[in-house]
């Protein structure tokens, strides 16, 4: 009989935190509690953790199988890179370089997690494909504080998209020909499309459900007078009245909102189609809290022009807002599996642990072994003396082999201190930004020179070379030099030679 599982899921977000605990027997998977709670508008620290020690009363960490947390971060980002084959310990530097134009941090304060991913019709077969994302080292930090204060250890933090997946792919609602979600959080809301069950394009959306209550509390003037709601207020008629018609009063208060996440919806269909993605997306799913509001999805859909639903959620999810508690349902589902945003040194203690347990079995099989043999039912000690003869044979012929093969690891040892060309193109392909293509590399000894053009869109081309100059000298180049520049067009084209010798 396989051992019954627990998994306790958290989504510490900033306007509530949600738990969803998973029984996991075999192959029936049971949700055994769901709770939330609401956070104060203010909140400290202390507060927080005292929240979440109240949100997860009466479980009992040491019985958990997993602990997976949620994370979502304004400042994260998520992209399709390709690299050329390299090993693990170079991959997520790599990567976080390519990442460089998209970040809205340095890239040396991210934390970048990848995840294979099968390649495109037309990729090139010499190079591999990853979902990577990068998020701030400093909120993983802070998120794990908060965890840890509430006596929680992590086995893994999932990025919301994926527990947003995992959730769909539960239910059966990953289209074959892509789905669109739209997600409506309290501070804030994101659209993503998902093929094949993996995120390929998501986009954060400013404002949400707190965004919407505050528009409602602001004055207006009517022929009848000024119309205001209190916060209160303008909550309850959220959840209890929805959008208003046209014709009434208090539609005006909700009309600049909705209008705005209308055309923000709008832009990210856009983006999605332009960024050249290949889904037909004729449906909309609307979840988190905000997606209750009445109404709404008939007002997206009538200015959207493509049909928008509400999926349903489990009944034995018993919660007046359901919809909002689908990342939490899914980072449980998700049962730890792929990416995982812990840091390398967190996630090597817990393989530690399981040493660990391994380590004690092994000492009692020894101890079991030891009253085995006095018990009589060991080998005799002609049989162990054998054993011992055979073992310093083998050992003579190893140390014979060893002395023969320490010359050849010697020169490969040697050959491998010589950056031959291949291996200086691998090394500059993680340097190069998408803004330079090469044209030319001249490699001869320690010297080398690079040719090149710049096009950018989005920075001049000095500032891009610049850039690139200064990273050749951190990571490759010693005396690096900038041997001619011109600008070949009005567009601002540059063509550049560069030129310095090898670290």
């Amino acid at each position: 009989m396989k051992k019954v599982r627990k998994i306790l899921a958290l989504d510490l977000g900033s306007t509530a935190f949600k738990m969803a605990l998973l029984e996991v027997r075999e192959s029936r998977t049971t949700v055994l509690q769901v709770r939330s709670l609401e956070l104060p508008a203010s909140t400290d620290p202390h507060v927080r953790v005292q929240i979440l020690q109240s949100l997860i009363t009466g479980i009992e960490p040491a019985g958990l199988s997993q602990i997976v947390s949620l994370f979502d971060d304004p400042f994260a980002c998520m992209r399709y890179v390709t690299t050329p084959p390299m090993p693990l310990s170079e991959l997520a530097n790599a990567v976080r370089w390519q990442l460089q134009p998209f970040l809205a941090i340095p890239p040396e304060e991210a934390t970048v997690e990848v995840e294979p991913s099968a390649p495109l019709p037309g990729d090139d077969p010499q190079k591999r494909r990853f979902l990577a994302v990068a998020v701030p080292a400093a909120s993983i930090r802070e998120h794990l504080e908060l965890l840890s204060q509430a006596g929680l250890r992590p086995t893994q933090l999932i990025p919301k998209e994926m527990a947003i997946a995992a959730w769909l792919a539960q239910k059966g609602l990953l289209s074959d020909n892509g789905t669109a979600v739209l997600e409506l959080g309290g501070s804030g809301s994101e659209f993503m499309v998902f093929e094949k069950g993996r995120p390929v394009f998501t986009r954060k959306i400013p404002g949400g459900g707190s965004a919407l209550t505050r528009e409602m509390t602001g004055g207006l003037m009517t022929a009848q007078g000024q119309v205001s709601l209190s916060a209160v207020e303008a909550e309850s008629f959220k959840r209890n009245t929805g959008i208003p018609s046209q014709q009434e009063k208090l539609f005006p208060l909700m009309r600049g909102p909705l209008d705005r996440l209308a055309m923000d919806v709008e832009r990210s269909l856009a983006f999605y189609g332009e960024s050249g993605g290949q889904a037909k997306l004729g449906e909309l799913l609307l979840i988190g809290g905000g997606a209750h509001l009445k109404g709404l999805g008939q007002w997206l859909q009538e200015r959207l022009g493509i049909r928008v639903t509400l999926p349903a959620v489990a009944e034995e999810v018993s919660s007046t807002a359901p919809l909002g508690l689908i990342p939490v349902l899914g980072a449980a589902f998700n049962q730890g599996k792929g990416m995982n945003l812990l840091p390398a040194e967190l996630r090597s203690s817990v393989g530690r642990e399981v040493q660990q347990v391994a380590l004690k079995g092994l000492v009692t099989a020894l101890v079991l072994g030891a009253v085995l043999l006095r018990a009589g039912l060991a080998v005799s000690h002609q049989s162990l003396q054998k054993q011992i003869s055979a073992f310093q044979l083998e050992q003579q012929a190893v140390a014979t082999q060893l002395a023969q093969i320490k010359p050849s690891l010697a020169a490969q040892a040697r050959l491998a201190e010589q950056l031959d060309g291949s291996e200086a193109l691998r090394v500059l392909s993680h340097l190069v930004p998408p803004e330079i293509h090469l044209t030319d590399l001249n490699l001869e000894g320690r010297s080398v020179s690079l040719r090149g053009r710049i096009r950018s869109h989005s920075r001049r081309p000095d500032e891009v070379l610049a850039t690139f100059m200064q990273v050749l000298g951190q990571q490759w180049m010693s005396r690096v030099a900038l041997r001619s520049s011109r600008l070949t067009d009005s567009s601002g084209q540059m063509e550049f030679e560069v030129a310095g010798e090898l670290r």
